[in-house]
C-alpha cells in the first residue's frame, strides 16, 4: 500500500478549480481529488483509497488506514479551465 501515487500535471494558465477524477476500468468514478490551480507544474498524492480522509474509528483513540483500491488499471483525468486530459495508472497488488 505504501504512501500512495504522486499525480503530477501541467497547467498552461491559472485555474480556479482543478479536479482529478480517478475511474476504474469499467469507468466508475472511484475518487475525486481537488488539485492546485497554479500555472505550471502541480502535484497531488492519491492514497490509493476510494475513501477520503482517514479510515474508520477503531474505538481505541485512533483511526484505521483507509482500505486501498483493488489492483488494476485506473484512468486519471485532470479537469481545469473547461479542459480535460487523461492518462492511465496501473496499481499492482
Amino acid at each position: 500500500f505504501g504512501g500512495g501515487a504522486d499525480l503530477s500535471y501541467w497547467l498552461g494558465e491559472t485555474s480556479e478549480s482543478v479536479q482529478i477524477v480517478i475511474s476504474d476500468v469499467e469507468g466508475t468514478e472511484v475518487r475525486t481529488l481537488e488539485g492546485t490551480g497554479d500555472m505550471g507544474f502541480n502535484a497531488v498524492t492519491w492514497n490509493l483509497s476510494a475513501e477520503s480522509g482517514q479510515g474508520p474509528d477503531t474505538g481505541f483513540g485512533f483511526r484505521a488506514r483507509p482500505r486501498p483500491v483493488a489492483p488494476g488499471i485506473y484512468t486519471i483525468t485532470v479537469r481545469a479551465s473547461g479542459r480535460e486530459s487523461s492518462t492511465q495508472l496501473k496499481i499492482s497488488g
